[in-house]
Formats: structure tokens, sequence, C-alpha cells
């Protein structure tokens, strides 16, 4: 969308400079022109989406779809979104409307600028708009680069970090043609090249929109301006290419296609609860396509050239009646949770269990050590900690019940996306930050505190700790921090029990759950691999290694299909010897669950079988029983 930003904050700009020159600008003729531009084929689109939804979303996803709905109607979608990002934040790829952020933002800027430039003409103060241009230019720019590093959700959505890319495109309406004709045309294709080559090297990991998104912009810039021309000039040879006839027809409905394109994407792959196949993405664009035609002919068109709305006030009146209604619509959602009655008995109770967390906050440091958890089994005897994450939080309940079977008191301490370790953080969005510093030398005060104090022998730590591991922005400072804190945990006298990273699915299991009893998807196409769930712990399992003294606990064992995978292990038996405690306590295959349905082989249809275990079954042998076996070895 950086693109985007520049040619609108071009186009816009020159349109208004345009009118203040020539003594006739009106904000009303304005806003007019943005309302017949926008509102209509977004109307049918927003309403499509309501309407469809119907058939596709869970209740909550549907009541979350109105508050989106009114969040567009206000303009305010990408505030919308930067309030929902987070740790725990709704998945943005199955949002429908994810893409109309870069509207709303759009149009905030189109609710200043008018008013800026206005104002300074009225002032009799043109020859400030530049110098002032420039100067927010830059600023939002020096903003962009810092909020990039330092809270990347806001950067990404918001206006002020934003706004440079836009500005990029008004300041460019203020210039002349560059250069002769030859010049031109090298300036194009250094565009044109800059654009097609950020579209390819950046990823989801790129920081946007940093240093990076100058790529983009700049080569936006380069691509514009290269078209400016003096009369009789030729068309410099990469706007040659850009202005054939298939070029200037997308370009057309190009607002329309942008609109249409992400609600079929997003519908579809929250219906499948998976990744599209290539044939399936090239068919819904097909289908955009043709949407994008039939709302531009039939819906952009009318209203623009006034054929169906002829007068200011019919424009106003009909905009402010359509928004009406959409929110009126978005608020019955919101009022009756989404409509939760057109579910199934069975898939409302997996839509519920969403929400079913038990512990599902995050401790912070004037929480250590007064306010931390405190379960298991009601004795004397020396306890167990458990530190770390929200997957500390996850563990929690099954370590519960395996410490009431041992008999030993559990506290536990846990903090979002903060890793359980000693000198060491996260930078970005997620955690507490600098924080954890000082958080986990409470936490390790507390703990050797207890120790010395003969209540606490254990200490358990569980993270997701492919997400730390993987930290680009921390180097290999992670190993060194971890190490620090296994030494330091075992100095003041505590075992050590590592619980390796739980498996984590792409997709919501109760979401996934409630659509398959609702017919929408079928489960087996979702199971995650063995091979998959191997290859994202490869790099944590090596760490452990390092440390044989400590207890590694797999928690996958139990779970994995005994028909097609192997036994799990901890670890590799090239990287953890086999002598070395770490292997004890989960290195040995699982006990097999007492399952009536447990068949061994492939079925009849060719399908690898698995397990299903029922509830007993999975407290019984499930991690708990690892967990179990490990503070009994340790």
């Amino acid at each position: 969308m950086d693109v985007f930003f520049v040619i609108s904050g071009f186009l816009i700009t020159g349109l208004i400079m345009r009118d203040l020159r020539a003594g006739n600008f009106s904000l009303l003729d304005f806003w007019e022109r943005r309302a017949r531009r926008i509102l209509p084929a977004l109307a049918v689109v927003a309403a499509f989406t309501l309407a469809a939804g119907w058939f596709v979303l869970l209740p909550d996803d549907y009541a979350l779809l109105g508050e989106r709905v009114a969040a567009l109607l206000g303009f305010a979608a990408n505030i919308k979104f930067w309030l929902e990002s987070g740790y725990f934040a709704p998945e943005a790829e199955v949002n429908p409307l994810l893409h109309t952020w870069t509207l709303s933002l759009e149009e905030q800027y189109y609710v200043l600028i008018p008013l800026f430039l206005g104002l300074l003409f009225r002032l009799r103060r043109s020859r400030w708009v530049l110098p002032l241009l420039w100067l927010g230019a830059v600023a939002s720019f020096a903003a962009a680069v810092y909020g990039s590093r330092q809270m990347s959700s806001g950067a990404f959505y918001l206006l002020p970090t934003r706004a440079w890319e836009l500005l990029a495109g008004s300041l460019l309406a203020f210039a002349g043609p560059i250069g002769r004709v030859p010049v031109r045309a090298t300036l194009g294709w250094l565009g044109l090249a800059a654009i097609v080559a950020s579209f390819f090297a950046y990823d989801e990991m790129t920081r946007f929109p940093g240093i990076p998104a100058l790529a983009p912009v700049l080569g936006a810039v380069l691509l514009i301006w290269s078209g400016m021309r003096q009369p009789g000039d030729p068309l410099p040879s990469p706007h040659r290419l850009l202005a054939t006839r298939p070029l200037v027809a997308l370009g057309l409905i190009s607002y329309s296609f942008y609109l249409w394109h992400w609600p079929l994407l997003a519908g579809y792959r929250y219906a499948a609860y998976g990744p599209l196949p290539l044939t399936m993405r090239l068919a819904l664009v097909c289908a955009a396509l043709v949407l994008a035609c039939l709302s531009w002919r039939f819906v952009e068109q009318p209203f623009r050239k006034r054929g169906l709305v002829r007068t200011r006030q019919a424009a106003f009146r009909l905009s402010a009646a359509t928004i009406a209604l959409l929110l009126i619509a978005c608020a019955t959602l919101w009022g009756f949770h989404g409509f939760k009655s057109r579910l199934s008995p069975i898939a409302t109770l997996f839509e519920a269990s969403r929400h079913d967390a038990m512990y599902r906050f995050s401790h912070h440091l004037s929480d250590v050590p007064s306010n931390l958890v405190h379960v298991g089994a009601a004795t004397s005897a020396p306890g167990v900690f458990l530190w770390g994450d929200s997957h500390a939080a996850a563990a929690l309940p099954g370590l519960d019940l395996a410490c009431q079977d041992a008999g030993l008191p559990l506290t536990a301490s846990f903090t979002s996306a903060t890793a359980p370790v000693l000198g060491w953080f996260r930078s970005g969005d997620f955690g507490i930050g600098p924080d954890s510093i000082l958080m986990a030398d409470a936490v390790l005060a507390h703990l050797s505190s207890e120790a010395a104090a003969g209540r606490l022998a254990t200490v358990v730590l569980a993270a997701r700790w492919s997400f730390y591991l993987t930290d680009q922005r921390a180097g290999d400072s992670f190993p060194a921090a971890f190490a620090r804190t296994v030494d330091a945990l075992q100095r003041s006298g505590c075992k050590v029990i590592i619980l390796q990273e739980t498996p984590c699915f792409s997709s919501s299991v109760p979401s996934l759950l409630a659509l398959h009893c609702q017919n929408i998807n079928d489960i087996p196409r979702f199971f995650l691999p063995t091979a998959h769930y191997d290859s994202w712990v490869r790099r944590q399992r090596l760490l452990f290694a390092q440390h044989p003294s400590i207890f590694v606990v797999n928690p996958a064992g139990p779970f994995t299909d005994s028909a097609s995978s192997p036994p799990t292990h901890t670890a590799p038996s090239s990287a953890i010897p086999t002598t070395s405690p770490s292997t004890a306590a989960a290195d040995s295959p699982a006990p097999s669950a007492p399952c009536s349905n447990r068949r061994s082989g492939v079925s009849r249809d060719g399908e690898a079988t698995s397990c299903r275990p029922r509830k007993n079954d999975i407290l019984s042998f499930g991690p708990n029983r690892l967990l179990a076996s490990a503070l009994h070895v340790a």
C-alpha cells in the first residue's frame, strides 16, 4: 500500500492546490467528491460482508465483524485494528476487513490536509505550505523509524507514522518535470525496479513503515516524477508500458478490486481454516475481478457521474442514511452477541471454550512475591515453582494435577511474551520490555529465599522458546541468558525441569472444532505433522542439550499419532547423551492410553488413523503423567 499512499497524496493534493490557486476551493465540494468516490462501493462490500458472515462466521467473530464495520464506517478501522493487535489478538489473516485500514488512514489524512492547506491560503501564508509539509514528512518518518522498533503495531496502523508516505506524494504535487526524456526514462525504470524489488524482498519480519519503506515510497516518487513532461514531450518508456490497455483497465477497477479481493480470500480461509491452495487463490482473485468490474460499472460510475444522485444534498443524505442502516445492523450483531442460536449445541460449547482460560493474565513486578498463584497440594513438603510466559499459564492446570498427585505445593509466576531468563528481554510490542530484567531478578530472589528456607525444591521453566530463540533483534544473547538462569537456579539448590515448547496450531482449535460441528470444515487435514513440530523445536532441543543436569519434558509425546509417527524424544540422540538425566523424565515413550478406538496402521480408506483419548485418558496418560514422572525423578 506504500505505493498507493504516494499516488493518492500526489493526486488529491494536486487537485486541492489547483482549486486553491484558482480561488474556488470548497471543503463541501471536496468531501462530496470523496463521498461519491469512496462510499457507494464501500457500502456494498460492507453489506455483503455482513450478510456472508451469517453463514460463515462463529457468533463471537460475527459480533466482532459488526464492531469492525462500524469502525470502518467511521473511518477508524486502522485504529480499531491497532487496538485489537497484541499477543492474543484475533488472527489477522481471517479478518475480512483487514485491508480497509489503509482506506481509513487515507480519509483521516484527507480530513486534515484540505483544512491545513485551506487555512494557510486563507491567512495568505501559502509560502509556508512547502516548508511545513517537509517538516511534517521528516517528523513522521522519524516517528516511523522509531515506532517500527518500539511499537511496531502502532507504527504500522496509525497516521502519525504513515503520514510521511502520503506527504511524499503531496510534496511531489509541487514539483515540475525533471531532466530530458532519457533521464526521465532511467529514473522511471529505477523507480519501478525499487517497487518490484521490495515486493519480493520484504516479508512479515520486515520492519514497516521504517527505513525499508523508503524503497517502495521513493520508487513511487521516481516513477511519478519521471512521468511529468512538458507539452509535446514523448512518454518515457516505463510509462508507455503502464499506459497499455490492460493496465489502464485494471487501474479503472482498482478501487473496487481492492475492496472485494480480501473479503473473499479471508472468508474462504476462515471457513477452510488452513492455507489456500494456489488454484483456489487464483479462482478467488478471478471472482474478485468479476465483482470489481460489476461494482465499477453499476455502483461507482452512476454515483460519480451523478446519474443516480444529482445534487450535493442528495449525496450527503443518501450517505448518511446508508451509514445509519449499516450501523443499526452492526449494533444488532453486537447486541445479540453474533446470534449464538445459529450454532448447534455442541458447536456452542466449543466456541464458548475459546474463552475458557483459567489463568489468562500476566504477573508484573509488583506481584512478586505477594500476588503469585498458589495451587497444588496443601502440604509442608518442599514445593515446586512454575516460571514462564503464557505457555506456563497454559501448563499450570496440568502441573497442578501432577503436584496434587505427588503431594507437592505449587507456586507459579507467568508473564505474557516474557522469557523466564535473567538479564534479557525481547523488544517490541509484546511483553514488558526492559522491565523483564527487573521481574526476573525479583523472581530469582524469591526462589532463592524459598529454597534457602527449605520450602522449594524444584523449578519448572515453561515458555514459547522458539519465540525468543528466533528473535532477530536479540542476536545470540538468549542462549547465554538461559545458561545464566539455569546456573543461578541450581546454585540456589533447586532442581530444574524444562517444559519443551507446547505444539502450537496456526488456528484456534476450539473454533476449528466448532466449525467442524457446523459441517464447514474437516478436522483430519488440520492435524499438526510431527515433522513440523520437530523442525521448530530443533534449536531449543540443542540448547537444552548443553545443560545435561536439567530434566526436559516433551509435552507432544502423548498426542502423536501412533500409526504415523515414531515415539517422540526430548532431543535427538546425537544431541543428548542417553545417560543424561535429561532423558530420564520424558525420553521414554509415553504410556499408551487405554483408548477404545485406538487402531494401528492405515484405515480402509487409506488415511492414517490416530487415537482420540477420552478426557480421563488425557489426564492420566498425557503431559500430566510426564510432569509427574519428571517431578518424581527430580
